[in-house]
C-alpha cells in the first residue's frame, strides 16, 4: 500500500510539549571513535542523531546490539568510549552545553541530574561491601544527608518502595547473597539516593527470569510515576516498552530510524527494520509455527557503508537504498521514518502481514 507523498525534513524530534520541559536536547550528534593526532577518519559509531527528553517522560531506545543505543546514552553521562570524539552536533542537559565538559564538570551532573542503571548489577555492586551500605553511601557521599542514622532510615525506606521483602535483613547482606531481582532492585534504591531528574535504564532486566522481568518492569513503571522522574530505557525487546514508554526510538547502525508514541511505532511502524524488531517479538507470533528473525547482521563499521545501512538485510529495498541515505519523513507531528518507502516516487507495496493487521486496528482507534 503506498503512502501519500512525504517531504524531507530534519525535525528535532521531540513530543508535543513545550520547550521548557526538556531535560535533554540532543541535536545532529555524530561521534567517531578515532587514534590521538591521527588524520584518518575514525569509526563512526553515532552518527545525526536528534531526540528530546521531556520531563516525567520515557523515551525508549530498541534495536539489535550493536545499533548504538548504549554508546548514545553512555554519552549522556560524559561515558562515551575512549579514543570517541564529537565531529558534529550537541547534548544539552537542562539547557546547558555538555558538548565539551571536562571530567570534573560531568561529576556534577552524574547522579544528581542524571545517572544510569546497568544491566548487569554486579558490575555496579561492590562485592566486598553490604548492600545497604551501599545504598546508604550514595546519601553521604552527595551530602543529602550528614547523618549516617538518617542515611540509613532513608535507605530503607526506598528499600521498601522497591518492594524488597525483609528490608532490615536485606540491608546487612553482601551481594553475592541475594538473587538477581533483589540486586537490581538494590541498584535501582542506589541511583534514587540521588534524586536525579534522567535515569537510564541500560537493559535492566535482561539477566532475570521472564516472572522477576515483570516485577522489576512493574516497579520501574510505579516508582517513575510517584517521583514523577523522566527516564531512558534501552532494550532490545519491543515487548518490555511497549508497556512502560512514551515514546519509542528505533536505532540501527548508529541512527534513528523511526520515532514516534509507543502506539505510533508499535501499531503504525514504516521502517522496515522496525516490522523486523516486531515480528520477532514471541508475544506478537505467539501463533505462528516459526518465529520470524531478521537475516544478516549490524554492519561493523557505518563509515564504509554507500546508501542505507539497513538495505542489505531489507525485502523491501529499493535501487536507491544502495545509492542514498534515506532522511527522516514526518508521517504525523510526533511520527518520523528514514525509509525511500514513504517517497512519492516509491512503488506501492504491502507490508508484512503482522504489520498490516497492526496498521488496521490503527486507523480505526481500536489500540
Amino acid at each position: 500500500m503506498k503512502k501519500q507523498p512525504l517531504k524531507k525534513t530534519t525535525p528535532i524530534l521531540q513530543s508535543n510539549k513545550e520547550k521548557s520541559d526538556v531535560l535533554i536536547d540532543v541535536s545532529n550528534l555524530s561521534l567517531e571513535i578515532k587514534k590521538k593526532k591521527s588524520t584518518r577518519k575514525g569509526k563512526k559509531i553515532v552518527e545525526n542523531v536528534s531526540f528530546r527528553l521531556h520531563k516525567k517522560e520515557v523515551l525508549a531506545f530498541v534495536g539489535e546490539s550493536g545499533c548504538g543505543k548504549t554508546v548514545l546514552t553512555s554519552t549522556l553521562m560524559g561515558l562515551a568510549p575512549k579514543g570517541s570524539v564529537y565531529t558534529t552536533g550537541s547534548i544539552k542537559i537542562m539547557e546547558q552545553d555538555v558538548t565539551k565538559y571536562k571530567e570534573k564538570q560531568w561529576q556534577k551532573l552524574r547522579g544528581s541530574v542524571i545517572t544510569k542503571i546497568f544491566q548487569n548489577p554486579l558490575s555496579t555492586l561492590n562485592p566486598v561491601y553490604k548492600v545497604g551500605k551501599q545504598i546508604r553511601e550514595s546519601f553521604l557521599i552527595h551530602k543529602i544527608t550528614k547523618s549516617k542514622k538518617v542515611a540509613k532510615e532513608k535507605a530503607l525506606h526506598l528499600m521498601r518502595q522497591v518492594k524488597i521483602k525483609n528490608p532490615e535483613r536485606v540491608y546487612n547482606l553482601y551481594p553475592h547473597e541475594i538473587s538477581g531481582g533483589q540486586k537490581q532492585r538494590i541498584v535501582i534504591c542506589a541511583a534514587l539516593a540521588c534524586n536525579p531528574e534522567v535515569i537510564i535504564f541500560d537493559e535492566p532486566t535482561t539477566a532475570l527470569d521472564p516472572t522477576v522481568e515483570a516485577e522489576i518492569l512493574k516497579i520501574i513503571r510505579e516508582l517513575q510515576n510517584s517521583f514523577n522522574k523522566s527516564a531512558i530505557f534501552i532494550t532490545h525487546d519491543l515487548g518490555v516498552v511497549s508497556s512502560i514508554a512514551n515514546r519509542i526510538a528505533v536505532m540501527y547502525a548508529g541512527r534513528i530510524v523511526e520515532i514516534g508514541t509507543a502506539k505510533e511505532v508499535l501499531f503504525n511502524s514504516q521502517h522496515p527494520y522496525t516490522w523486523g524488531l516486531i515480528m520477532s517479538s514471541p508475544d506478537v507470533n505467539s501463533g505462528n509455527k516459526r518465529l520470524h528473525s531478521i537475516h544478516g547482521s549490524v554492519p561493523l563499521n557505518i563509515a564504509t557503508i554507500k546508501g542505507d545501512a539497513f538495505a542489505p538485510r531489507n525485502d523491501y529495498s529499493l535501487n536507491i537504498d544502495f545509492v542514498e541515505k534515506p532522511d527522516l519523513k514526518k508521517i504525523s507531528e510526533t511520527h518520523y521514518a528514514a525509509t525511500w518507502l514513504l517517497d512519492s516516487k516509491a512503488p506501492e507495496y504491502l507490508p508484512p502481514t503482522i504489520i498490516k493487521e497492526r496498521w488496521d486496528k490503527f486507523k480505526k482507534g481500536l489500540v
